[in-house]
């Protein structure tokens, strides 16, 4: 009687062991979103509206089921580059096979000289890499000694979001939102003094002295859903909605993002917002914003969350 149950309650350990272990592997929810609207006052930038976007997309990430203690979120001195550098270590490290991700950036961007020559390794008359504008990143080279160094390039981020699809594999999913843009003249007044026009990016682009290093081949790039607010010649021009100022892409993601949708699905639904933008918050006469998106056939059929 005594070996019976003693071989029960070993075989009940088991049981529990074993759906512990399958809770520890199950796929999770992560984020990063990073929200920088309030630039120091000697960067050059000027302030934008991404506090606002940060309450309505951590809303959408809560209602479609992402954790609290998965997401890390950055906001305005603490979104410096190596704090941004540091969360991505930080989630690929975390990152399992299956994971569902998404990453958010409304913040500043700018072109910046592409000094490795990968961009025009793609398109020959291409010399600028994009960029996203950390809060330690000044708007111009030499500005208060500033070299560059902390501007986030695009041929960063994608090494990052490749390490991301390393670590989730076919099973999981990877959707990337860049509210930002790379022209522009960050803030524009007008003569009626009624309205003030908010642009999430600078028509200049950062000039860089050239290293003379150049790449021999293209970099391999991530296969994940990614989502920009402009085209590379176009601004990024900033919506009001109920009288609160908000990134057009944040918000309109925010309205779309559901369980299940694919991201055709969800691009659909972001042009069908800013649809409804267009006569609610429309663009000045003579603007033009067209959203860049880019996925791989792999995602064609794949659910987002």
């Amino acid at each position: 009687m005594w070996r019976m149950k003693n071989l029960s309650e070993k075989v009940f350990a088991i049981i529990v062991a074993a759906i512990m272990l399958c809770q520890l592997a199950e796929a999770r929810k992560r984020a990063l979103t990073v929200f920088i609207g309030d630039y120091p006052e000697n960067s050059g930038w000027s302030n934008i509206h991404s506090l606002n976007d940060k309450t309505i997309i951590l809303n959408s990430l809560e209602t479609i089921g992402f954790q609290a203690n998965d997401i890390i979120c950055l906001e305005n001195s603490a979104a410096t580059r190596n704090a941004i550098d540091d969360a991505f270590e930080r989630l690929i490290l975390a990152c399992r096979p299956g994971d569902i991700v998404y990453i958010h950036f409304s913040c500043h961007g700018q072109l910046i000289t592409d000094v490795n020559g990968d961009e025009a390794l793609r398109y020959v008359r291409d010399r600028y890499d994009e960029s996203l504008v950390p809060y330690d990143a000044a708007v111009e080279y030499g500005k208060n000694g500033y070299d560059g160094a902390k501007h986030l390039v695009d041929d960063a981020v994608n090494e990052y979001l490749c390490g991301i699809e390393d670590k989730v594999g076919r099973k999981g999913s990877v959707l990337v939102v860049f509210d930002a843009c790379h022209s522009g003249d960050a803030r524009r007044e007008y003569a009626d003094d009624v309205d003030v026009e908010y642009v999430r990016g600078f028509a200049q682009p950062f000039e860089l002295p050239s290293t003379g290093k150049l790449l021999e081949e293209t970099p391999r790039e991530a296969k994940c859903v990614t989502i920009s607010a402009c085209r590379d010649f176009e601004s990024n021009y900033e919506c009001k909605v109920g009288g609160v100022m908000y990134g057009r892409l944040s918000y309109a993601v925010s309205k779309a993002l559901r369980p299940g949708i694919t991201a055709a699905q969800l691009r659909d639904s972001i042009e069908e917002v800013y649809q409804e933008l267009s006569s609610s918050s429309p663009l000045r006469q003579g603007r033009t914003q067209n959203i860049v998106y880019h996925y791989s056939s792999d995602y064609s059929n794949r659910k987002l969350f």
